[in-house]
């Protein structure tokens, strides 16, 4: 069990940096590839060849990418915010329902005679 958390341990700060170098400051690489991109372009403009159509090309698939990312990243946030408030939700559903059932609950009834009937079965906190 020691070798697994050691193992797991030293490679902790390998994924920390792996995380860093592809995950972090998503907003300013978007706007650096974004800028890329539109040099990219106006050189195009200026001078078509088949380098820059290329040069273009990949500075396009990059961009897609990172937006692809960025969203995906934004998705998980929204869904983990939508868990955090469904889950409240619930709760309160749930109290609501509780609730109703107890207001809804039959405690005793009247038999032909008039007289009162609790059945402790079905009650228990009643008796």
């Amino acid at each position: 069990m020691f070798q697994i958390f050691d193992r797991l341990k030293s490679l902790k700060k390998e994924l920390q940096h792996l995380h860093r170098c592809n995950f972090s400051n998503r907003s300013e690489r978007i706007h650096k590839a974004r800028s890329r991109l539109a040099d990219a372009q106006e050189a195009l403009h200026e001078e078509y060849t088949d380098s820059r159509r290329e040069s273009k090309q990949k500075e396009a698939m990059v961009r897609q990418q990172l937006l692809r990312d960025e969203d995906r990243i934004l998705t998980q946030k929204s869904k983990d915010d939508w868990m955090n408030l469904l889950d409240t939700n619930t709760t309160y559903l749930y109290s609501i329902v509780r609730a109703k059932m107890r207001k809804q609950r039959i405690i005793s009834l009247m038999n032909e005679q008039g007289n009162r009937v609790i059945d402790a079965r079905f009650n228990p906190g009643v008796v």
